[in-house]
């Protein structure tokens, strides 16, 4: 539409638009009721929304530089944004924007649930897949290596490059593990 990509949802046998925008949108993630996706302002900036189909209300959920790659649960999206030169995670709970990440880049966020899982790559590289819990507001470390870039979750369990890593989130949260080092 208008020579931009739009968003829209399938429904009834018709296309439902929710964007009429003058630049791009883009990579969205739906869950339920919920449409999040990113869309590129007349700045160029990539900006994250939200859109909740039986109200019909759409909320710009970031306001920064750079936000890319949001993924949805309930309602609450997380994505990452591009903060002091490096990306980091944020989360909208339902109710307002948090930073989760700070330092070390954050980047492919995923959230199920209360837990959102995040790689991190250190200054000498190593990537390190964290989970955090919404509910405790604290982050445990899984793993390093390539196989972190890219942590998923599913259920009470963490993919790793696909693979079911041995620990559920529950026990990552129940055992005390020391932290991650190099």
């Amino acid at each position: 539409e208008n020579g931009f990509r739009q968003i829209y949802y399938a429904w009834g046998g018709g296309k439902n638009f929710i964007t009429d925008t003058n630049y791009t949108n883009g990579e969205p993630a739906t869950e339920g009721e919920y449409i999040t996706w990113m869309g590129q302002s007349a700045g160029g900036g990539w900006q994250i929304f939200l859109y909740h189909i039986p109200t019909g209300i759409t909320t710009q959920l970031s306001t920064s530089t750079n936000n890319a790659n949001p993924k949805i649960s309930k309602g609450k999206v997380v994505w990452e944004g591009w903060v002091d030169g490096g990306w980091q995670v944020f989360l909208f709970d339902g109710v307002k924007v948090l930073q989760l990440t700070s330092g070390d880049l954050a980047i492919n966020p995923d959230i199920e649930g209360d837990f959102v899982a995040y790689s991190r790559k250190d200054i000498s590289g190593t990537y390190r897949a964290v989970v955090y819990s919404l509910k405790k507001g604290e982050a445990k470390d899984v793993t390093v290596g390539i196989s972190a870039k890219h942590p998923k979750i599913n259920g009470n369990k963490i993919l790793l490059a696909g693979e079911v890593f041995p620990l559920t989130i529950d026990d990552l949260f129940l055992l005390d593990l020391v932290p991650l080092t190099q």
